[in-house]
């Protein structure tokens, strides 16, 4: 995966299925952990980056996502905790 012209291994985790309350619906979704893993052989091309975008990817950021279980594997919610501070995201629209 790249993320601002670094490359990363992602690597999936299935915690479990749940419902999540988005668009004024319940909707089953499977939970994921999402771990990145720099690839240590490449370079970065950007010198400069914002707060949010360096950290998204810091060793010790949690990454988690809700994907919808039916066929659709829309992306329901994302959230990320970095250094204490989470950040979450829910789908608005279908």
């Amino acid at each position: 995966m790249d993320h601002e012209g670094c490359s990363y291994r992602g690597r999936f985790l299935w915690s479990d299925t749940v419902t999540i309350k988005a668009m004024d619906k319940d909707i089953l979704c499977d939970h994921f952990r999402l771990d990145l893993i720099p690839n240590e052989d490449d370079e970065c091309l950007l010198e400069k980056s914002d707060y949010f975008m360096k950290n998204i990817v810091a060793e010790n950021t949690v990454r988690q996502l809700w994907v919808e279980k039916n066929n659709n594997k829309r992306i329901i919610k994302a959230s990320a905790k970095v250094y204490g501070l989470t950040l979450e995201a829910i789908i608005q629209d279908e």
